[in-house]
């Protein structure tokens, strides 16, 4: 089957059902009493979904809560894997013809954060997001340097508030790190094969903006010409507070 092609067994868990009334029913299921469990199987609603999934064994009051972990890895499977084998083997082929399946049933450990979420992500340090921020002045290049240092202060206002976010804690901490990623990239956790391109950062001297812009697609952060001198440092770091604590309610974690 589908697990099988992949090369490992699979952990399936009711956390991973997106049925609402499946999974209200695999809870129930599961944290019943022997009485309640006997009470659920005679209803006709979950004869009706075992019968469906494949469950052939006959259930009455007599059925004993021993069958309970086959009940449930049952309704799981059918749920999680049969329900799907059709874009299972899709995926599976799709891997196979890159070289990817073959690496999967190889280094099943080593490959999962490619394909599977953390419960736990991984920590992200303040070097790690610094990595993938990249200045952008075409005044380097143009030679017009009557703002080039403007711009180069501010972007090393930039690198200190990335540490900043890091090294802060308790009370004293507005942003973290985390936030900080989800308002550059839209992602609280880098990506196991990291991001596609650097964050083009740059300084709009023309922009009336007060804070901060992202664009999570380019993705590029553009900031106002302002807060450009070295004492500045505790301006910069409210504005950012600003943006990245007011950008919450827009952006979802990937």
């Amino acid at each position: 089957d589908s697990a099988a092609r992949l090369g490992y067994e699979m952990d399936l868990s009711i956390r991973d059902v997106s049925d609402p009334f499946l999974k209200g029913l695999l809870e129930k299921l599961s944290s019943a009493s022997d009485d309640e469990f006997r009470q659920l199987l005679s209803e006709d609603s979950v004869t009706s979904i075992l019968s469906s999934s494949g469950y052939c064994r006959p259930l009455n009051q007599s059925s004993s809560a021993q069958e309970r972990p086959e009940i449930l890895r049952c309704l799981l499977y059918n749920e999680i894997i049969l329900r799907r084998k059709a874009e299972l083997d899709q995926f599976c082929d799709g891997l196979s013809s890159l070289g990817v399946l073959s690496l999967l049933r190889e280094h099943p450990i080593g490959m999962k954060g490619f394909l599977v979420g953390h419960n736990t992500p991984p920590s992200v340090g303040a070097e790690d997001v610094i990595s993938l921020l990249q200045p952008f002045f075409p005044e380097e290049k143009t030679k017009k340097a009557s703002n080039l240092h403007s711009y180069q202060q501010i972007f090393q206002h930039l690198i200190a508030y990335v540490h900043r976010c890091h090294a802060q804690t308790g009370e004293a901490l507005k942003v973290s790190l985390s936030d900080l990623l989800i308002f550059l990239t839209g992602a609280d956790q880098i990506p196991a094969s990291g991001f596609d391109r650097p964050i083009s950062v740059c300084v709009s001297p023309s922009s009336s903006a007060c804070l901060p812009t992202v664009s999570t697609c380019s993705p590029s952060l553009s900031l106002p010409l302002r807060f450009d001198k070295e004492s500045d440092f505790v301006d910069f770091a409210a504005m950012m507070d600003e943006a990245v604590v007011g950008s919450k309610d827009f952006y979802g974690r990937m």
